[in-house]
């Protein structure tokens, strides 16, 4: 007889997840949440990505996907309040150096931790904040484990902005042993999770094909997801398109944080200010090594943000695309042209 896998308590009072598909905004957004009341530093949870990835493929059972989701979400807070496992790097998107609070991790390292760590939690009521990548359309066990102690944030962002990092990505996907996606098995090759249930049309694509396949799939899958979410779940769920957040972020940021039942801090508006919130411009990030490896350029003195979309769009037709694939790029810019692009 198999045993059901459980986990009744927990140490975590609230934790919020920062998703989205690569290149859409997360590293812009989670540190301005994370400057709220009561926040911890942004974390990226490979963990969790791997057990949703999992469950996913019918690899695991709900019972064990629930029970190591509330394992490692308080084992994440456990060790936060210690300073174990904490990024001390300074140049890393994740490092505590870039928090607006970077000192206190310095001080938890000489501090009393381990049995104290329990009424510590109960005492500050930390805010646990995760960033992954791609799990909206995975995220069904995560709302069933986390309940009501889950905000998940679901950053979208316009497909032609995000296509030459995914493009970047797909280019190396299955050369780096540093990628860290489960692989799946196709004709002997080795190919990532997402490309379940489009398997030869991935693996014979160029990697702009790739990318554009992609985004149509996960983003289907994430719509699949959001509607078959209770109604207390899709009260949990805030989606955010970039597009309007870097123009007038006021809004969602009032939202974030009455969900969280944190306050907004002086430090938030510095960091909006360090990420360039609000901008006149949807094109106008930050210039950061990191971005400009993954196609990042500046906007355009004069151009539009139709003209900015255009040349991306113009880009895509200037690759190894079939007509097919064409299709599908026209398919998804429409998609999010009209549900979300209407006012802009």
């Amino acid at each position: 007889m198999k045993s059901k896998l459980i986990r009744k308590e927990h140490l975590a009072p609230k934790i919020i997840v920062i998703d989205g598909l690569p290149g859409c905004g997360k590293t812009m957004l989670s540190p301005i949440i994370a400057s709220f009341e009561r926040t911890e530093v942004m974390t990226f949870s490979y963990e969790l990505e791997f057990i949703l990835t999992l469950f996913y493929l019918e690899k695991i059972t709900s019972d064990a996907a629930v029970t190591m989701i509330r394992s490692i979400t308080d084992l994440k807070i456990y060790n936060l309040m210690m300073s174990r496992e904490v990024n001390f790097r300074p140049s890393d998107l994740s490092s505590i150096f870039k928090n607006q609070s970077p000192f206190r991790y310095i001080k938890r390292l000489f501090q009393d931790g381990d049995e104290k760590v329990p009424e510590l939690i109960a005492k500050r009521n930390p805010i646990l904040i995760i960033t992954t990548h791609q799990m909206m359309a995975l995220s069904m066990p995560l709302f069933n484990a986390l309940e009501d102690r889950l905000i998940f944030v679901e950053l979208v962002r316009h497909p032609l902005y995000m296509l030459k990092q995914h493009e970047e990505n797909m280019a190396n996907v299955n050369s780096l042993a540093r990628d860290f996606d489960m692989q799946i098995e196709f004709e002997n090759n080795q190919i990532p999770f997402y490309a379940k249930n489009y398997e030869r049309e991935f693996f014979e694509g160029s990697p702009l094909e790739k990318g554009i396949l992609f985004i149509d799939k996960f983003t289907s899958l994430s719509e699949k997801t959001k509607s078959e979410l209770t109604k207390e779940q899709s009260e949990r769920l805030i989606t955010i398109p970039f597009e309007e957040f870097v123009l007038n972020p006021f809004p969602y940021v009032e939202k974030i944080s009455s969900s969280l039942e944190s306050e907004i801090t002086k430090k938030t508006k510095r960091e909006m200010k360090k990420q360039n919130v609000p901008r006149q411009k949807i094109a106008d990030g930050l210039s950061l090594e990191v971005y400009k490896r993954f196609g990042w350029e500046p906007s355009k003195k004069g151009y539009t943000e139709r003209d900015e979309l255009d040349e991306r769009y113009n880009y895509a037709l200037t690759k190894i695309i079939t007509k097919e694939n064409i299709k599908f790029l026209d398919k998804i810019v429409k998609e999010y042209d009209d549900k979300y692009m209407i006012n802009i």
